[in-house]
Parts: structure tokens; sequence; C-alpha cells
């Protein structure tokens, strides 16, 4: 009975790794961000299309109304890490079907630079320092020219690697692609 009892706590548990919670594409925060860090008061986001098909979000156009110039960009996606051994987003199938995640988002100035970087929705069991605003402000003014390597110009954190790493990859990928679309 013990051992039936700890295979289907076995599967619970790996079940709720595989089972994820659709992404939110228009948190509170996001819309708080575009009107402090763009200055946008009613802002109006248009999806902008891309032709990669492997993108986990999604990249927009912010302006003030319909058919108006572009004040700024964003891309809200989910970062996908494992939940044990030491894969990235860049890395998930070597985590099996197993793998815990978080939603974040990146507000660019109309260069396609990083104004601001906010994780809104943490669903993993470690590095949840990642999501502090004060660690996150060392991505503003990333613009893509350079690599974002940790430990070296981007800040590590004890007991967080899976996590700073899988968001210093994503930063800069979706930062160097936003900038090849423009």
């Amino acid at each position: 009975m013990k051992k039936i009892f700890l295979l289907f706590l076995t599967i619970l548990i790996t079940s709720i790794g595989i089972a994820q919670a659709p992404i939110d594409f228009a948190p509170r925060q996001f819309f708080r961000e575009i009107k402090k860090s763009l200055v946008v008061e009613n802002p109006f986001v248009d999806e902008l299309r891309t032709e990669r098909v492997d993108l986990n979000g999604k990249f927009y156009s912010i302006s003030t109304e319909i058919n108006s110039d572009s004040k700024g960009y964003a891309y809200i996606g989910r970062v996908n890490s494992c939940r044990w051994g030491g894969c990235s987003s860049s890395d998930e199938a070597s985590c099996g079907s197993v793998f815990e995640y978080f939603d974040y988002f990146i507000l660019y100035d109309i260069l396609g630079q990083v104004l601001a970087v906010r994780i809104y929705n943490y669903q993993a069991t470690h590095g949840q320092e990642v999501t502090a605003k004060s660690w996150l402000k060392q991505f503003v003014g990333f613009n893509g020219e350079v690599a974002l390597m940790p430990g070296k110009n981007v800040d590590a954190i004890s007991g967080a690697t899976i996590s700073v790493n899988s968001i210093s990859i994503e930063i800069e990928e979706k930062t160097k692609l936003l900038r090849s679309m423009l």
C-alpha cells in the first residue's frame, strides 16, 4: 500500500510540472510599467507578427491610439527552467517533461533598447531573487550589442543560477530579435 501511495505521489508531482497555466498577456504590472517607463497614459498595444514560430511569447508595439506611431515595444513571454538538473530555456529537451517556469515582460524604447524588465508570475521552487526590481534594473539600457554573461556583466545570485542564466539568455535573444525586426 505504501509503494502504491508513493508511486501516486510521484506521478502527481511530475504532472504538476507538465501542466502549465497559459501565459497572461495582459498583466496589471505591464500597463503600469508602460505608463511609467514610456509615459503613455492610455496605451494601445498591438501584436507584432514575426516569422519565428518557436517563440514562447509575443512582441507588441505600443502607441497612444490605433494606427499612430509607436512609442515603444514590448515582449511578454515565458521562461521554462528545470526543476532538477541544470537546463535553461535554450535547453528544455534535457529537462525531460518536468520543468518549472516564470512569466516576464520587457519594455523597449523606440530604438529597441531595454527600458524595464519585470517577472510577474514566478512558478519555480528556487531562484525567486531574480524577481527583485533592484536586480532587474541592470538590464535597463541593454541594446543587444554585447552578450549577457552571468558572473561577468550580469550579477550572479547564489542559489538562483538557473533563473539568472535563463532570464539573461531570454533578454539577450529577444532584444536582438526585436532590433532585427526594426
